[in-house]
């Protein structure tokens, strides 16, 4: 373990150990209804439930992390590979982190880049804002960086095996499933959505024609 982390864990531990928890509050109760001898079994049990969480905790992120340096890795080969183009058009880069319980890591690259508004933006965002916000000419050229750079880091998630929790026009969905399930999911469509009206052409599923 890093030095750097042992004063952490030995707080959290301190505060776990005397702070009136449940299991303290059972124990606690137990010593004074049955005395101290009749509780150990009680003690031996919490103690050992906290051990096998953390053991399930850590095989349960194991596959997880332990792909997530080297995941990390070839996302940043990706940016230092297109940061002489990032840097000529202003385009910025960052992470966003988190998990999912103990069954994922989450990762979302980010872009930033100078570009004019959509009309989405005016109906997003309060008025005030927006009149405080620039007024910026089309970029088309940061736009396709971004497009480009967007689809490497597909590539590398794709190559790692990751799920992608926004499944939209993005992400090739279609092209990661095979033709039993695409054809489940084409008969889901067209029996939920005969019409074709929901996002046509959206993952891959056209929108079935007029006769169908």
């Amino acid at each position: 373990m890093a030095p750097h982390l042992l004063l952490p864990l030995a707080g959290f531990c301190l505060v776990s150990t005397i702070t009136p928890g449940p299991n303290n509050m059972m124990l606690l109760s137990s010593g004074a209804t049955f005395g101290m001898r009749r509780t150990v079994p009680h003690i031996a049990g919490v103690s050992g439930g906290c051990a096998v969480m953390v053991l399930v905790l850590g095989w349960t992120l194991a596959g997880a992390v332990s792909r997530f340096p080297a995941l990390f890795t070839a996302l940043q080969d990706v940016f230092a590979g297109l940061a002489p183009q990032f840097t000529a058009l202003g385009v910025h880069t960052g992470y966003l982190f988190t998990h999912v319980s103990t069954n994922a890591i989450i990762v979302e690259p980010v872009f930033y880049w100078p570009e004019e508004s959509l009309p989405v933006h005016a109906v997003a965002m309060e008025a005030s804002h927006m009149a405080r916000l620039p007024v910026l000419p089309p970029n088309p050229a940061a736009t396709a960086l971004v497009q480009e750079a967007r689809r490497q880091v597909l590539n590398v998630f794709t190559q790692f095996g990751c799920t992608h929790f926004q499944i939209g026009r993005t992400y090739p969905y279609r092209q990661s499933k095979d033709e039993a399930s695409w054809g489940l999911i084409e008969d889901i469509k067209a029996y939920l959505d005969p019409s074709g009206a929901l996002n046509p052409g959206v993952l891959g599923l056209n929108a079935p024609d007029s006769a169908a």
